[in-house]
């Protein structure tokens, strides 16, 4: 297997460190850093051009290049814009990039071709989403799907075939109940189940996907995973100022971060950041149950999973270490096999 790249945001550093990750032993070196911005954060990536949202005091989208031959990643453009985004989204046509702002409570929808003459002026912005979180889309580009985690709601919406036109328009809403909280959501590689991570509930939710329409019917939530038994229900968390809780209260409630589907299909992950814990699910049917966790880098917000399905690759905001597990094909489980230094405020990942 060749070797992997893996690019992780370093918020406290204001840079992307570059990860050389050997495909067949998972020995994971550093191999470079990008200087992009002040708490840089999300990334979305499409081809040899990655797109990195910074939340510091002046937000920016920031365009980054991907060098395969030489390894090398290099800032190529940087537009400050309205929205600071804990999510980014590229629709797989690479018209628009959708981002998710939880502080400004909207989905913001930029096209490509503004971003490439150096406009950040979005297209359209879609107001009360009470702390967005995140964008995906289908494979085809036909439908976007977007979590409100303080409205505990998913909205689902219709792409644009016409650049003339907004590019979203809504067509259907889905309530997950109070005390869950809807953050990231993933597409089954089959295209016919939206799963959604609680980050109150520390469980996952499952949405049958109607491919023709678009449209989502909630089917159910996975069983807790036994590894979270200690932590009290989550508290949805400002964007600014103190949370709504004491500290010592903080520091024993469910924070579940990001989610990934393996690329077979038969597992799901997530990360959950108070026990820094990665719990693994298992698809019985159309449910997913807990099969089984490990922990791994202090307060894990971000991880990834290689397209082959062999290696996942987490990093943690309280770590200075990126790690490298071994997919076990027959239990989903992750096995360590590697790490390597990274920089300050690790929180996000992508894997070329």
């Amino acid at each position: 297997m060749n070797a992997l790249h893996a690019l992780v945001s370093c918020a406290d550093d204001g840079a992307v460190d570059v990860v050389r990750i050997d495909g067949e032993s998972g020995h994971a070196e550093p191999a470079g850093r990008c200087a992009v911005g002040e708490r840089v954060m999300p990334m979305a990536r499409r081809g040899g051009t990655v797109w990195a949202a910074t939340r510091g005091s002046q937000s920016t989208l920031a365009r980054l290049s991907w060098d395969a031959a030489a390894g090398r990643l290099s800032l190529t453009q940087r537009l400050p814009v309205q929205g600071s985004f804990a999510g980014l989204a590229i629709d797989p046509r690479g018209r628009w990039l959708f981002g998710a702002s939880y502080g400004q409570d909207r989905v913001v929808a930029h096209a490509m071709s503004d971003l490439d003459g150096g406009q950040a002026e979005p297209r359209q912005v879609i107001e009360g989403m009470t702390h967005a979180h995140a964008v995906v889309l289908d494979a085809g580009g036909r439908f976007a799907y977007a979590s409100a985690l303080g409205d505990g709601v998913l909205r689902v919406f219709e792409v644009a075939d016409s650049m003339q036109a907004p590019p979203l328009r809504e067509i259907q809403r889905v309530a997950l109940g109070e005390g869950f909280g809807p953050r990231h959501l993933r597409l089954s590689p089959d295209g016919r189940q939206l799963l959604v991570l609680g980050e109150l509930s520390g469980t996952v939710a499952f949405c049958a996907r109607d491919a023709a329409r678009g449209t989502l019917e909630l089917r159910g939530f996975s069983p807790r995973s036994p590894a979270l038994e200690a932590l009290l229900p989550g508290v949805v968390r400002p964007a600014a100022g103190p949370p709504p809780v004491d500290a010592a209260t903080l520091a024993c409630m469910t924070w579940a971060a990001d989610l990934h589907v393996h690329p077979d299909g038969r597992f799901a992950y997530f990360s959950e950041r108070t026990s820094s814990t990665i719990v693994v699910l298992r698809r019985e049917g159309d449910a997913m149950v807990p099969c089984g966790a490990v922990p791994t880098e202090a307060r894990p917000r971000g991880f990834a999973i290689d397209p082959g399905g062999h290696w996942l690759v987490a990093c943690g905001e309280r770590s200075t270490r990126l790690a490298v597990y071994r997919l076990d094909p027959a239990t989903g489980l992750p096995e360590p096999a590697g790490h390597c230094a990274v920089g300050r405020g690790a929180n996000w990942i992508e894997l070329l």
